[in-house]
C-alpha cells in the first residue's frame, strides 16, 4: 500500500521534501522531487546532501539512481547522481559533478532501494508485455520489461523510434497494458549521436493511469528520432 513520507529535515536548504513511497522489510520504492539551489563548489556545500526522515523498515541500502534536471549550455538536460539509504532516518544523495549546469537542480526519485546484499531476486518473476497505442506514428518500443506487482511497478521502454511532427510540442500516447492507478512523474531520455555534453537531453514526463504525456521533445532528440528510453518505479495508488 502506498504512503506519503514526509521528511523532517535537510542540509541542504530546501524547503518542504515529500515522497509518495511503497515501503517493505526488502524494497523501498520512493516517487517525488525537489530542487535544490547551492553552489556545489562552494566551501561550505555538505559533501553529501542528506534528507531525514521518520523511520525507514531497513538501515542501510544498495545504491540506486535519482535523476538529476537542470541546465547546460544545449538546454535541458538530465544526468543521474547515487542515493543510498544510509541509516534508518536519513537518505543520502551525491553531489553529482556537473559545473556546466547552473546552480538550481532538480532531483526526481522513481526509484527502488534494496537492503545491503539484495539485487534482482526481488524483480524476478513474470513480467508484462506492451504495446503502444494512440501517439506519434513514429513511436514504436525496441526493447521493455515491465514488472506489475499490487503495490508497484518497474518499467523500462527502449524506443526503436520516437519522432513527432513538430519538435518542442506536446504529445501523448497510451503504454496498453499498463495498470490505472500510476500517477507521476518521470523524465524521457534521449542520447543524440554527435551531441557531446554532461548530461542527455530531457523531455519532461508524466504518466496517468497508462497514459503518458511529454512536454516534447527539443529538436535534436526528436531528429535523431532513436535512443530515446525511459526507466523508471512508479508506486500504484
Amino acid at each position: 500500500m502506498s504512503q506519503i513520507i514526509n521528511a523532517i529535515a535537510n542540509n541542504f536548504g530546501t524547503g518542504a521534501i515529500q515522497f509518495k513511497a511503497f515501503c517493505s522489510e526488502d524494497l523501498i520504492i520512493l516517487n517525488g522531487s525537489f530542487i535544490a539551489s547551492f553552489n556545489p563548489y562552494s566551501p561550505q556545500a555538505p559533501s553529501q546532501m542528506e534528507v531525514s526522515v521518520p523511520d525507514l523498515p531497513f538501515g542501510t541500502s544498495e545504491k540506486t539512481a535519482v535523476y538529476v534536471r537542470g541546465m547546460n549550455e544545449n538546454g535541458e538536460a538530465v544526468s543521474i547522481a547515487c542515493t543510498w539509504i544510509k541509516d534508518k532516518n536519513t537518505i543520502a544523495i551525491e553531489i553529482p559533478n556537473l559545473p556546466n549546469w547552473g546552480i538550481d537542480k532538480k532531483y526526481e526519485f522513481n526509484c527502488a532501494f534494496v537492503p545491503n546484499g539484495r539485487h534482482s531476486m526481488i524483480f524476478s518473476g513474470s513480467t508484462t508485455e506492451l504495446s503502444v497505442a494512440n501517439g506519434p506514428a513514429a513511436c514504436r518500443i525496441k526493447d521493455q520489461q515491465c514488472i506489475v506487482r499490487p503495490d508497484w511497478v518497474s518499467l523500462f521502454i527502449g524506443f526503436d523510434e520516437l519522432r513527432c511532427a513538430q519538435a518542442n510540442t506536446q504529445f501523448s500516447f497510451d503504454l496498453v497494458g499498463l495498470p490505472n492507478n500510476i500517477d507521476a512523474d518521470f523524465p524521457l531520455i534521449s542520447n543524440v549521436p554527435g551531441v557531446y555534453n554532461t548530461g542527455s537531453f530531457d523531455a519532461k514526463c508524466h504518466i496517468s493511469g497508462n497514459r503518458v504525456t511529454c512536454e516534447g521533445l527539443c529538436h535534436a532528440a526528436n531528429d535523431a528520432g532513436g535512443s530515446t528510453f525511459l526507466k523508471a518505479f512508479f508506486v500504484r495508488g
